[in-house]
């Protein structure tokens, strides 16, 4: 997956409508239990991804570089953002 979004529960979503109208990508709705989230967010197979509830806060940790709103609301704004192997928040 390159751009997406990850959650639990993501068949409400309208987000892969949305940016696929407006850009010009493949986004995928790629939903994750808990004891899935390690896995992919060590693996980092993407280049951009939405976080949704219930792993807003929990992909905190894995992120290398976190922007003052981040910071404040000890959560993720939407989107983590890969860079040179660099996760951004």
């Amino acid at each position: 997956m390159e751009y997406g979004l990850i959650g639990e529960k993501l068949g409400h979503s309208f987000s892969k409508i949305i940016h696929e109208k407006l850009a010009d990508y493949t986004y995928e709705l790629c939903p994750l239990a808990k004891d899935e989230l390690d896995a992919f967010m060590t693996a980092k197979q993407f280049k951009a991804i939405n976080v949704t509830i219930p792993y807003k806060q929990d992909v905190i940790p894995y992120c290398d570089v976190l922007d003052d709103s981040a910071k404040k609301n000890r959560g993720c704004q939407y989107h983590c953002k890969q860079r040179r192997e660099t996760l951004w928040l």
